[in-house]
């Protein structure tokens, strides 16, 4: 089991958040289910639950078909994955940004690795991710994966067949047949859980047209770090209870959910760095507190304390006191 939570950029999901509503799909309910109630209106970089989002996309599937991974891909789905899909779009082919995603992809997910390699004169991507999920999950996700890259090799022109094969794992009661209409007809299913691309050096070596190079190659901007930071469990722990706490309100079990843990591992392990549920939970409703605050024209006092789990606003008064020796007036009139 991982010893941090698992986290992807928001990003990942926008795809399936712009289908959804321009299909006038009721996404409240799928998305409060996950715990990201708030998606809709994160910043694309803002980093979520992997298994939340997964959660997110299986729940999708069950409502709309087995195939919704590839539908949702449009011709210019990989421009709204934020920086990562821009710093793949500045590639001069197709081969070259398949090397970026491998390069890229710790920046994106901290528990997904790409692999790029030369296989019998074919460019082979393997795409894996270090944790487990069920073969309903994985299936959603790989032939969204799939989708995106057939999506970028598209866009140098297209090829009477974009891969020479395609391994990936199947759904549990549609199998594969289903998504061939998008990924051709070399599908078989995965011999290892992970997903297979054969790309033909025809298609990985094409051009793309110069309106996609107007970047150059260049590593991530310095504020868009790896996704694991200091590597701790506390790190990522903080990520997903400011997430939850946006929505609603943080508690241990939500956190244990998401980071696919017992309640005991996870208070263990925390414990083990020194740290604890209560702790970081107090310590990041005072972050967010202080930042709305600090909004003259945000949020109101009763919002904040709502947003915080605060049982009333005099609890945040009382809170806001202990922190600052001000009350949320006065500290917000602050000059």
């Amino acid at each position: 089991m991982a010893q941090t939570i698992p986290l992807i950029r928001s990003a990942a999901l926008v795809p399936f958040l712009r289908w959804a509503q321009w299909n006038r799909v009721d996404l409240d309910a799928i998305l409060r289910a996950v715990g990201l109630a708030s998606l809709p209106y994160f910043p694309v970089e803002q980093p979520v639950s992997v298994i939340a989002a997964g959660a997110f996309c299986r729940d999708l599937q069950r409502r709309e078909g087995p195939d919704i991974g590839c539908r949702v891909v449009s011709e210019t789905s990989v421009m709204e994955l934020g920086t990562f899909g821009r710093l793949v779009l500045g590639s001069a082919t197709p081969r070259e940004a398949m090397k970026r995603i491998e390069y890229l992809a710790p920046y994106h997910n901290t528990h997904e690795v790409f692999a790029v390699r030369e296989e019998a004169g074919y460019l082979i991507l393997r795409e894996s991710l270090t944790l487990p999920l069920d073969a309903e999950t994985r299936h959603i996700a790989q032939q969204y994966v799939a989708t995106l890259i057939r999506s970028i090799c598209v866009m140098a022109g297209r090829h009477e067949s974009t891969f020479a094969r395609v391994e990936l794992t199947p759904h549990p009661d549609f199998g594969l047949d289903h998504l061939r209409p998008w990924l051709g007809p070399h599908l078989a299913p995965s011999r290892t859980s992970g997903l297979l691309l054969a790309i033909p050096p025809a298609v990985a070596d094409r051009p793309f047209p110069a309106v996609t190079r107007n970047l150059p190659i260049r590593p991530p901007p310095e504020d868009w770090m790896p996704l694991r930071g200091d590597g701790t469990l506390t790190y990522s722990a903080r990520i997903v209870m400011s997430v939850l706490l946006e929505d609603d309100t943080a508690t241990i079990d939500q956190l244990a959910a998401a980071s696919g843990m017992s309640v005991r591992s996870l208070q263990r392990r925390l414990g083990a760095e020194g740290t604890s549920f209560k702790a970081l939970l107090a310590d990041i409703r005072r972050e967010i507190a202080l930042r709305k605050l600090s909004d003259r024209n945000g949020s109101t006092f009763g919002e904040i304390s709502a947003i915080l789990g605060y049982s009333s606003q005099s609890a945040l008064t009382r809170a806001v006191r202990r922190w600052t020796g001000a009350t949320p007036r006065a500290f917000r009139n602050t000059p």
